[in-house]
C-alpha cells in the first residue's frame, strides 16, 4: 500500500471517530473491492481498500465502476453493486444464537445479502418503499428509483411490508418481485444486477482509467 494510500485511510478512520464512540463501532470489514468503492460519515468519502474496517452509520457508496464485498462480524456477506448506497444503521451481534440485529438503508443501486449467524427475526432492510424483511439466505434487492425496488430470492424466504399497503409479502426462493409503496407483483426474473471484477484493492491492475486515490468527494455528487 502506498505512502498516499496510507495517508487517506487514516484520515478516513479518523474522520468516522471525530463523532464520538458510538460514530466508530465496526460492523465489518470490506473482504473485497473494485475501484469507486467509498465509505463515509458527513460530506466526506474516503476510498475502501481490501481489508478496510466498515463502521456503523458510515455510508458505503460506489459509483460507476465500484463494487465491495463486506463480510460483517456474524458473518452476513453484503455485495454493494456499482452506483448504489447504503448505510448499516444498527448493527448488533453478541454470538450465534443470541439476541441481534441488523439494520441496512438502502437508499439507491443493488446490493446482495448472504445471511450469517444474525437470528433473521433481527434483520431488515429500509428503502423507500417500505421495509424487507429477511428469513434466510442469499437475496438481491435493487433501488432503481425512489418508488420502485425490485427483489431477487435465490435462496431462502423474503419478506416485504410496503408502506402504503395492509399486505406483508412472502416470497420463497426462487422468486423474483417488482415492489411498489402500494404493494407487490411477482414475475418472471431478469438477470440480477451486474457487478464489476472482484479481487483486489481500488484503482488495482486491469481497472477501468479512474485514480481512487484521489476520490475523496461528498457522496452526494454521485
Amino acid at each position: 500500500m502506498s505512502i498516499k494510500r496510507n495517508f487517506i485511510a487514516a484520515a478516513a478512520v479518523a474522520a468516522l471517530c471525530a463523532g464520538g464512540a458510538g460514530a466508530a463501532e465496526l460492523a465489518g470489514r470490506a473482504v473485497a473491492v473494485q475501484q469507486d468503492a467509498l465509505q463515509a460519515e458527513g460530506a466526506v468519502g474516503f476510498p475502501i481498500d481490501a481489508g478496510a474496517e466498515i463502521y456503523r452509520n458510515a455510508r458505503v457508496y460506489t459509483k460507476q465502476y465500484g463494487t465491495a464485498e463486506i463480510r460483517l462480524e456474524d458473518g452476513t456477506a453484503l455485495t454493494v453493486a456499482p452506483n448504489a448506497s447504503l448505510v448499516i444503521d444498527d448493527y448488533v451481534f453478541a454470538g450465534a444464537g443470541r439476541p441481534g440485529s441488523l439494520a441496512l438503508s438502502l437508499s439507491r443501486g443493488a446490493m446482495r445479502m448472504v445471511s450469517g449467524r444474525m437470528p433473521k427475526e433481527g434483520v431488515a432492510v429500509s428503502t423507500a418503499i417500505g421495509t424487507i424483511g429477511v428469513r434466510g439466505t442469499d437475496f438481491w434487492i435493487e433501488a432503481p428509483s425512489d418508488d420502485l425496488i425490485r427483489l431477487w430470492v435465490l435462496e431462502g424466504v423474503v419478506t416485504a411490508a410496503p408502506t402504503n399497503s395492509a399486505t406483508v409479502f412472502e416470497f420463497a426462493a426462487p422468486a423474483f418481485a417488482t415492489c411498489s409503496a402500494g404493494g407487490c407483483e411477482p414475475g418472471e426474473a431478469p438477470p440480477v444486477p451486474v457487478t464489476n471484477p472482484l479481487g483486489g484493492e481500488a484503482g488495482g491492475a486491469g481497472d477501468p482509467g479512474i485514480d481512487a486515490e484521489e476520490s475523496h468527494e461528498s457522496p452526494s455528487d454521485f
